[in-house]
């Protein structure tokens, strides 16, 4: 753009009369520019651009006319109020007339004046901090009973048997799991074992506590591993079996284990079965990236992904064998373990994104490189469609010649 915000808000009608010929003739050229380019941006779409497919307008389609298109978008404010009219009129046509109710102008008679108070901060999901909690409410039948004792001292190391020394139980803790269909058993069965903890006292004097084990939260995971669960690993195997694999909300997910299993389960511990399965996982993470990094040719591509009201981004790296996903940041940072390190030495797929063009083995993705030239092609100058027509031609050519040559190249490698 040639003129900015600033310059647009100075000139006005008598602005432009006062100019003399000359000067008016070059700001006349400036607006043209500007204008042009203003179209251009107005006209793109995920067909001739870059732009996701969810940037736009829900009532934009192929087969729409783009003209239409744009002057829908640019026009959205005066096209919406009688839009919305119509939807008041149709509303009071279907509601029954009654007397009783209040007119529109009794309506704004008794609108309430401002008090003048701050209204509160909008509220955020979940139980609030400070708020008070309360314990699990469905009360199950103990199946089993577990004893975990303590097999050392704490202090003097000496090892300790159940048996030969005083101990007692001071905290206890439930865990449900489901058990699994075995030649004397059919189908799936819930088993809720109470799990006791004992302290044991050393001949030292020295009392020592069994203690489940906790890895404790960090600034990657915000959930922490723990022994002390609620869920059992196969309960919580199908936890995440049914909400990532069968992609069932959190709040499915608690439906299904009601209606079948009678089981209470809260959206929250549904979701913190899920993160800490997640953490469980991470040295497998590691297994896949080692899988990614030795294929010769990467896919990669990021999109955005909202997550706890922050702005992240989930990205997707296609290799030969394995695919990756990781969500951060839009930086080097969050694809510096694959792309910016010795263990990767192949070539790498992507778009036009500068973060990308720092790795100097990169291809181009030709279906960025299409749309880019039917951009240019639909371009209001002469000379940029002229360009963007031969290459959209050149670009056709291209993936014809690579479709025939696939077939020869398979041969080549059998």
């Amino acid at each position: 753009m040639q003129l900015t915000d600033h310059d647009l808000k100075q000139l006005d009608k008598e602005k432009l009369d006062s100019l003399p010929e000359e000067s008016l003739r070059s700001l006349s050229a400036k607006l043209l520019t500007d204008l042009k380019e203003a179209r251009e941006q107005l006209g793109q779409n995920p067909q001739n651009s870059s732009r996701p497919s969810g940037a736009m307008p829900p009532w934009f389609s192929n087969d729409t006319d783009k003209d239409e298109a744009n002057e829908e978008e640019s026009d959205s404010s005066d096209a919406n109020e009688p839009m919305l009219k119509e939807s008041e009129s149709a509303q009071h046509d279907s509601d029954d007339p009654d007397p009783s109710k209040d007119t529109p102008s009794d309506a704004e008679d008794k609108t309430t004046e401002p008090t003048g108070k701050d209204e509160p901060p909008p509220r955020n999901p979940g139980r609030q901090p400070g708020s008070q909690g309360y314990g699990r409410q469905q009360v199950l039948p103990t199946d089993k009973i577990e004893h975990h004792f303590v097999d050392h001292c704490h202090c003097c190391g000496k090892k300790m048997n159940e048996t030969e020394f005083q101990s007692q139980a001071y905290t206890a803790y439930y865990e449900i799991d489901i058990l699994i269909q075995t030649d004397s058993r059919a189908g799936l069965t819930l088993q809720q074992t109470k799990h006791m903890c004992y302290e044991s006292q050393c001949s030292c004097g020295h009392t020592s506590q069994y203690r489940p084990f906790v890895e404790e939260a960090n600034e990657t995971w915000q959930v922490a591993i723990k022994e002390r669960h609620l869920v059992g690993p196969t309960l919580a195997s199908m936890i995440i079996f049914l909400a990532v694999r069968m992609r069932l909300s959190r709040r499915r997910v608690v439906e299904f284990f009601q209606t079948w299993f009678g089981l209470k389960l809260s959206v929250g511990l549904i979701q913190q079965t899920i993160t800490e399965g997640a953490r469980c996982l991470e040295p497998v993470e590691e297994e896949i990236i080692e899988s990614v990094v030795k294929s010769e040719l990467l896919h990669i591509d990021e999109t955005s992904w909202p997550q706890a009201a922050q702005k992240l981004w989930l990205w997707v790296v296609v290799g030969m064998s394995a695919t990756w996903y990781t969500i951060g940041t839009r930086g080097r940072s969050a694809i510096e373990r694959i792309l910016f390190s010795d263990r990767f030495d192949g070539w790498l797929m992507s778009d036009g994104w500068h973060i990308y063009r720092e790795y100097y083995k990169r291809l181009r993705c030709l279906a960025h490189l299409e749309r880019k030239a039917i951009g240019l092609a639909q371009s209001l100058d002469p000379d940029a469609a002229k360009f963007g027509k031969k290459a959209v031609e050149f670009l056709e050519w291209v993936r014809k010649l690579s479709s025939n040559l696939r077939p020869v190249v398979k041969k080549i490698k059998l």
